[in-house]
């Protein structure tokens, strides 16, 4: 996430890193990969990432799509990981989201 992120902009990029206490968390088995968006004043949304190489790097990616980011304050975002040896989650992510002046 660099720069601003403003209202209703589209292909801002997310990245969340998977880790098991000091350790990189391979995502390459995983069952469950997904992004919770926490808007302010508003529902939590669920988000499916896509892997940022081939998962053995505990890297997922999610691009913001149209409407995503369609509430103006602070967000916070984390990311959750199922496997067959356990379950695990980012570190939770804030960040603020800008009005446009138009």
């Amino acid at each position: 996430m660099a720069g601003q992120i403003h209202q209703f902009d589209i292909g801002t990029e997310f990245i969340f890193e998977f880790r098991d206490q000091d350790t990189v968390l391979p995502l390459d088995d995983a069952t469950l990969i997904e992004v919770i968006f926490r808007k302010p004043g508003a529902p939590n949304v669920t988000k499916e990432p896509t892997l940022v190489t081939d998962g053995t790097d505990g890297l997922a990616r999610y691009i913001a799509l149209e409407n995503d980011l369609d509430v103006v304050g602070k967000w916070r975002a984390q990311g959750h990981v199922i496997k067959p040896t356990g379950e695990w989650h980012s570190t939770e992510a804030e960040f603020t989201v800008y009005p446009n002046l138009d």
